[in-house]
């Protein structure tokens, strides 16, 4: 990981209160938010944050993200901003989206931090994890090195959680580190997710063929029920497995994205890049002559757009992969990892993705199977044009 002023690569540190990494040049360390907030008192944390969330960015870069960094000096004796020559003043640097701070060394002494002893007082009634704990939690999330960890480290801590390791089972990704995230809940992904499971699992239920006749997105009746197919197309599955694979991906990378670019910018980026899908979906329908009649159905068109906003807003993120063919590792031997796990940037995971949706619309254009990859490739190219709009906008 390099350092958020001047770029050198960081070095592992650890002091009384926490595990951070630091610059050997300029002094800068980096660290958990989350690990900073946990040392200060009730009114330290509420002062800080109500000073640090609506500050300018400067020049320090995000170690994880790549995005410029917020930065203000603060005073916690005086309880506000104050001028960068003020002797009480402390620079501070977070980036909000990937809940890491930064602040020169230097300044561990001036922070207002409890000690260990009374942040355990502070604590009590909560289930503290143990020091090894915490220090393996620091390395994982402030490491940002291009090679893949020591298969038993990550093993061991994908293993400790099912909702890391069931879905990783049926071949799902998994991401363990969601430094990407915000703490407040990400409503809107929440509640869409719950209108396609509640739809989905009615039609399912009751009579499948006859609600997707009915609602189903036909290209040829594209305007059927006076467009309203148009939408309701993106809340009804064929399958369990349809639709079980679908949620999973949108809370997966949708309730981070939810988080990073609000409620509006959302629900805006899933409908443009539904619509989109579709659009796509029916001019390829009236290219190739195949499937003008047949209904089309699923999330996937919106999700793809949601996928590829994820991607391209955190590149560095891990994403985890259980390769489960060991019997098969003899043969394939120029593979490290194989019956174990496997750890990608978000940026190359998903590079191998859109191509392989550039091969299914190859196959789709030649009837040859019945994911409409058009709808998926529509849904990409709308959340990357809405991630550059987004950022040419917070630019401004």
């Amino acid at each position: 990981m390099l350092c958020p002023k001047c770029r050198t690569e960081l070095k592992q540190q650890r002091n009384a209160y926490v595990g951070f990494q630091e610059c050997p040049e300029c002094g800068q360390c980096v660290l958990q938010l989350k690990a900073i907030r946990d040392h200060l008192t009730k009114d330290d944390s509420r002062f800080f944050w109500s000073e640090m969330i609506d500050t300018p960015t400067d020049d320090h870069i995000c170690p994880h993200c790549d995005n410029p960094m917020q930065g203000n000096p603060l005073s916690f004796e005086q309880r506000r901003i104050v001028p960068p020559t003020e002797p009480t003043g402390i620079f501070l640097h977070i980036c909000r989206n990937c809940q890491l701070i930064s602040f020169n060394v230097s300044d561990f002494d001036r922070l207002p931090l409890l000690p260990p002893q009374e942040k355990k007082m502070k604590n009590v009634g909560r289930q503290a994890a143990s020091s090894e704990t915490q220090d393996k939690l620091a390395r994982a999330l402030l490491t940002a090195d291009r090679q893949t960890r020591p298969n038993e480290e990550l093993a061991e801590e994908l293993q400790e959680d099912p909702k890391n390791w069931l879905p990783a089972l049926f071949g799902l990704p998994v991401k363990t580190h969601q430094h990407e995230e915000g703490e407040h809940f990400a409503w809107a992904c929440g509640i869409l997710a719950l209108l396609i499971v509640g739809v989905s699992v009615a039609t399912l239920l009751t009579n499948p063929s006859q609600i997707i006749d009915q609602f189903g997105l036909i290209p040829n009746e594209m305007f059927r029920l006076g467009g309203l197919t148009l939408v309701t197309n993106f809340f009804l599955h064929g399958g369990w497995v349809h639709l079980i694979g679908n949620v999973y991906f949108l809370l997966l990378f949708g309730l981070s994205v939810n988080r990073a670019i609000g409620t509006v910018r959302f629900l805006l980026l899933v409908a443009a890049a539904t619509f989109a899908g579709d659009i796509l979906h029916i001019l390829t329908c009236l290219i190739t002559d195949r499937g003008m009649s047949t209904p089309s159905i699923g999330a996937s068109g919106g999700i793809s757009g949601v996928i590829i906003f994820y991607a391209l807003r955190f590149p560095h993120s891990r994403i985890h992969f259980w390769l489960w063919w060991s019997n098969l590792h003899g043969i394939f031997k120029h593979v490290p990892h194989a019956g174990s796990w496997v750890t990608l940037h978000a940026e190359a995971a998903f590079i191998a993705w859109i191509l392989y949706q550039v091969f299914l619309y190859y196959r789709q254009a030649f009837g040859s199977t019945d994911v409409s990859a058009a709808a998926h490739i529509g849904g990409i190219a709308t959340g990357a044009a809405l991630f550059y709009y987004f950022k040419r906008g917070e630019g401004e």
